[in-house]
Order: structure tokens, then sequence, then C-alpha cells
């Protein structure tokens, strides 16, 4: 098989895969929130503190995401 109908066949996939991306216009925002306790909170004393409203809305305020309710990230929050 010729190299450059390979190549050529690869080029053309990834630009209608471009476009279709640019043409759905979607708008997705991934966000991550790390909530660290301090070494002598383990087991449920750090998780209780984590979860704690202090906690979690300092959390949203260094995200940039103040005008969110604590509610709002503790029912997406999970233990790991």
């Amino acid at each position: 098989m010729d190299v450059r109908l390979v190549f050529g066949c690869a080029a053309l996939g990834a630009g209608l895969a471009g476009a279709l991306a640019l043409a759905g216009g979607y708008d997705y925002h991934a966000r991550s929130y790390v909530i660290r306790v301090p070494p002598d909170f383990t087991g449920d004393a750090g998780l209780a503190r984590a979860r704690s409203d202090e906690a979690l809305g300092r959390a949203l305020q260094l995200a940039g995401e103040g005008d969110r309710d604590v509610a709002w990230l503790r029912g997406r929050s999970r233990r790991s």
C-alpha cells in the first residue's frame, strides 16, 4: 500500500473530525476541586473538615466559582 495514500486518508479524516468538532459549538469546562487537609486530620475527622461549608466555600472561591452554592459542590463530591 502506498504511504502517500495512508497519510492522505489520515489527513482527510483529521480534517473532517476537526470540522465536525467546530460545527458542534459545545462549551464545556471541566473542573476539579481538590481539598487538602492537614496530616493530623486523617480518616473521618479529615473528611468532615474537607466537606465543611468553610472548606467547600473556599474551594469554590479559589476556582472562580464564588457564585455557586456550597450544596452544589457537596452534591458532586466523593471520597476517593
